[in-house]
């Protein structure tokens, strides 16, 4: 019996499912060359929380725990206008994650597979602090000046909307400068890390399309 046929027979076993709607999404399914991941999902036996398709399939084969109600997420489900293939979501053991981009690495290649870079940006506060260190500014005078920006307020809109730092940026030629200066680096990345889940697969080496380097003290992984 071949794989297709596999799921089918399955599919028909659920006789407390709507046989029409499986057979459509069977269909959908084929059309895509999805057989092959939902084959594979279903011998694993690896059971997903979530059923974003809304795949009465999926839930048919034990990939997902979730019986769907009503009709397809229009945003996800298998249909013939969508372009891209639909998601279907398995959890992980956090303390097993990196297994699980080894086995990646292994199967695609190393030139293949690539967590996720992200930046971190200076904020308000945290621009106000570094600029006045390297202005050689004290640092009580630093604090004082970040401790009168709101929380999650840009600069600007924290010298409007901050009475008393308005009164000292108008009045305080040093709290305007180091105001002035710290604006300039506001937004600006301050530190790179790797995104805790997020890989990347590619047909082509990572390098023929996007940057890539090692994060620091691994040379194993590529972000």
């Amino acid at each position: 019996m071949g794989k297709f046929e596999e799921l089918k027979e399955v599919c028909r076993q659920r006789t407390d499912l709507d046989q029409k709607r499986l057979g459509f999404e069977l269909e959908q399914i084929e059309k895509f060359g999805l057989i092959d991941d939902f084959h594979n999902l279903y011998l694993q036996k690896k059971q997903g929380d979530k059923n974003d398709i809304n795949s009465f399939v999926a839930f048919a084969l034990g990939i997902t725990s979730q019986l769907p109600q009503g009709k397809f997420n229009p945003r996800k489900k298998i249909e013939s206008t969508r372009i891209s293939p639909p998601d279907i979501d398995l959890d992980f053991a956090d303390d097993r994650r990196d297994e699980v981009i080894d086995y990646v690495r292994q199967k695609y290649g190393h030139d293949h597979v690539a967590q996720i870079i992200t930046f971190g940006t200076m904020a308000a506060r945290a621009a106000v602090r570094d600029v006045g260190r390297a202005m050689e500014y004290s640092y009580a005078f630093c604090d004082q000046v970040a401790k009168m920006i709101p929380f999650g307020s840009t600069l600007e809109n924290a010298v409007n909307d901050s009475q008393e730092l308005h009164n000292a940026y108008e009045s305080d030629e040093n709290t305007k400068r180091l105001i002035d200066m710290a604006k300039k680096l506001e937004g600006v990345a301050r530190h790179a890390s790797t995104h805790a889940a997020g890989v990347v697969i590619t047909k082509e080496p990572l390098d023929k399309s996007v940057p890539c380097q090692h994060p620091t003290q691994d040379n194993e992984s590529v972000v």
